[in-house]
């Protein structure tokens, strides 16, 4: 299913990551929602409409499922384009996504019931709450939680099943199930090994693309191709200090057709995109051997388009290589340090 974690760092804050598995063809679009005055910047799978992602406070939220068989159910058609999507959970991140507080989003994720194991955090607090129900879609049915604050000297891990619910998650006694079982407990102790070894957040996303086993099922990223069997279809990166939201495709197709109004001038929250290479966003930067006053001069251009013209915009940082890509736009022109910020933002990965 998935891996999610989180850890804290220094220059940071808490960090969350995640590897998404599917078992079905999966497409994903970053939607950046105004409603209510908040913004928010979700990855959507088109599938199903399940979200998670980030808001302009800070508020970052991920999670990995522990009522499995249900969540397995899912993929069997489009979600609708509107706001009722298919998946339930996915629209109790979303409406959680909505608060401007850690606490907030934490107290409306269980107003809600979220079932799974759920990474909450603003950068600066973070917790885990384990979800889950006992006799789910019967009479008595009942919703059983465990919030946990996390110290930042410690790390926080999980895959399929409970630690803090133990009886959550695939079942080792049910013999359709200990396959999945053994591989949840075998993601969950490699991840851990590999987290707790990150010195800063390229590590972090990279420690959960590890596969030291033979066995595809029982490594935290699994590169698969069997049909039907769980994949991971992308990484997620949640940095609530500098909201942004990064998007590593490894087996998913991504609709970008709104990428520059993700990063518009007006925006709150940003997303990367990065290949399936390693991360080097937060290393230094390094751009072939042109130095950061020569791309300043070069790449800080008026806009010829008239879209951005239209929207007010005069100004964008181009691509390295090419021209028609806007890795930003802007109604005055940037200064030196904007550039620097925005370099040092999509170094590595960006399209140009």
């Amino acid at each position: 299913m998935c891996v999610v974690a989180a850890k804290h760092f220094k220059d940071t804050g808490w960090i969350l990551v995640k590897n998404r598995d599917r078992n079905y063809p999966t497409e994903v679009k970053l939607v950046q929602s105004q409603r209510a005055g908040i913004e928010r910047l979700f990855l959507r799978d088109t599938t199903t409409g399940y979200s998670e992602g980030l808001n302009e406070y800070g508020i970052a939220i991920v999670s990995a499922s522990v009522m499995v068989k249900k969540d397995e159910k899912e993929g069997g058609g489009r979600a609708s384009d509107s706001q009722n999507w298919t998946s339930p959970d996915g629209q109790r991140i979303r409406r959680a996504l909505y608060q401007k507080t850690v606490d907030a989003a934490v107290k409306s994720l269980l107003k809600s019931q979220i079932p799974g194991n759920t990474l909450i955090t603003d950068g600066n607090i973070c917790y885990l709450l384990e979800g889950a129900f006992t006799n789910y879609e019967k009479p008595d049915q009942k919703y059983h939680s465990v919030v946990k604050k996390i110290n930042p000297k410690d790390i926080c891990v999980r895959t399929n099943h409970g630690l803090e619910l133990p009886w959550t998650g695939y079942k080792m006694s049910d013999p359709d199930q200990k396959p999945d079982r053994l591989s949840s407990e075998s993601r969950l102790k490699i991840a851990t090994a590999e987290v707790k070894k990150a010195k800063d957040p390229q590590a972090l996303l990279n420690a959960l693309g590890v596969a030291p086993k033979s066995n595809p099922q029982m490594n935290p990223i699994r590169i698969n191709k069997g049909k039907g069997v769980m994949r991971t279809t992308g990484q997620i990166m949640l940095n609530p200090k500098d909201k942004v939201f990064t998007y590593r495709p490894t087996m998913s197709e991504v609709e970008l057709k709104n990428y520059n109004k993700l990063n518009g001038a007006e925006s709150k929250t940003y997303f990367e995109i990065i290949s399936n290479r390693e991360l080097i966003s937060f290393g230094t930067f390094k751009e072939g051997t042109e130095e950061w006053e020569d791309g300043f001069k070069r790449r800080v251009v008026k806009t010829t388009d008239p879209e951005h013209k239209k929207d007010g915009y005069n100004w964008r940082i181009k691509g390295k290589d090419r021209d028609e890509i806007s890795i930003k736009l802007y109604k005055e022109k940037p200064d030196f340090a904007e550039f620097k910020k925005q370099m040092k933002r999509v170094a590595g990965h960006e399209f140009g």
